[in-house]
């Protein structure tokens, strides 16, 4: 989406699955057996186009929401030798946590795992719709009082890729965001169960037996944002992902009129 929930963009995409909602990791999937199947494999032709799109969506720093605006943290964090650990925040509520095998202690974890990290820099990043008064955050209220030293809460809204540009790794509940991450080359942590988790490419301190085979991020990418992802541009109706990569660019380019 160009914005956020609770705003007033409207969301261009939605994911048809055919039995179980894309994140509900309770039990076997279509999607979830394609890819621990044979029957699932990647053409030449799209491999080729997902790549491109991966590369497009990290090339134009797009997210799931895309309001937030550029900041060179750079200066702040600066390249001095420091491991950094990005701590991502959920929406108190949100369906994909419960479904994905996820819950409040799940944060807790993720929290006592940064705490006995004295060495590293941990950076707590805010959900938008917490930043904008819409939802409540999982993180605040687990926060310890006074903040360690080597906390900084993100509590302003910066495009995500801007904080991928000066943390080591991510650490995810069930967050799009770590998908995001992992495209962006960074090493995530899901400590629960979404649906890109289990496939060999993120280190999951939740088990999920039943994805065995190994998968690329690329193949996990072609089939929930391809195959299986609907996309629409307002105004215009439906669309390629391709158009609406370049459409959100250009949204988020555009001068807002005085």
């Amino acid at each position: 989406s160009p914005g956020i929930e609770g705003g007033e963009a409207a969301a261009c995409s939605i994911i048809v699955t055919p039995d179980l909602v894309y994140y509900d990791t309770t039990r076997p999937s279509h999607l979830e057996n394609l890819l621990n199947s044979d029957a699932f494999d990647l053409s030449k032709d799209q491999l080729a186009r997902t790549e491109s799109c991966i590369a497009s969506i990290v090339r134009n720093r797009l997210s799931k929401f895309n309001h937030a605006p550029r900041i060179n943290l750079r200066p702040r964090f600066p390249a001095d030798g420091t491991r950094r650990i990005l701590l991502v925040d959920q929406r108190k509520g949100g369906a994909s946590i419960h479904w994905s095998l996820g819950g409040h202690a799940t944060f807790e974890r993720m929290l006592e795992a940064a705490l006995a990290m004295p060495a590293c820099q941990i950076l707590v990043k805010l959900h938008p719709e917490v930043i904008a008064g819409h939802a409540r955050s999982h993180f605040r209220p687990l926060l310890p009082s006074p903040l360690p030293g080597n906390f900084v809460v993100i509590d302003y809204d910066v495009n995500p890729h801007d904080l991928f540009d000066v943390v080591d790794e991510v650490f995810v509940c069930t967050s799009q965001l770590g998908f995001e991450a992992v495209m962006a080359g960074k090493e995530v942590h899901c400590f629960a169960a979404p649906y890109y988790a289990g496939w060999g490419f993120t280190l999951d301190r939740l088990a999920i037996p039943r994805r065995s085979r190994p998968r690329t991020p690329a193949e996990v990418f072609h089939l929930y944002h391809i195959v299986h992802s609907r996309y629409f541009i307002p105004g215009k109706g439906a669309a390629e992902i391709e158009d609406l990569i370049q459409h959100l660019v250009t949204v988020r380019e555009t001068p807002v009129p005085a």
